[in-house]
């Protein structure tokens, strides 16, 4: 019988086998850019929470990295807002007789 070893540390086995690699492919497959990878850095200190460095010192940082990375997050969307609500929008009619509608 060949045993079955995990890709990952064990504080990345979530449980059963399935593992850290397996819940970043199922949450931010629709994510790109830094977008993704914050997010998928998030969910990878979230799961190793306590588990990697149990201590309270190891918890309160590993708090300090989901925080930095959502913060990142929160600005890249924020920028996002701002440029889509600055983007100018207009109902008038324009000339052009390219787009002709005869």
């Amino acid at each position: 019988m060949i045993e079955e070893t995990t890709k990952y540390p064990s504080y990345y086995v979530i449980r059963d086998g399935y593992e850290l690699q397996d819940l970043l492919d199922d949450c931010i497959n629709h994510l790109c850019g830094t977008e993704a990878v914050n997010h998928g850095s998030i969910l990878k200190y979230a799961v190793r929470y306590g588990r990697k460095d149990p201590s309270i010192d190891g918890k309160i940082e590993t708090y300090k990295k989901i925080i930095t990375f959502a913060t990142e997050n929160i600005k890249k969307l924020e920028k996002e807002k701002k440029k889509e609500m600055s983007s100018p929008v207009t109902d008038e009619w324009i000339e052009d007789p390219l787009h002709d509608e005869d």
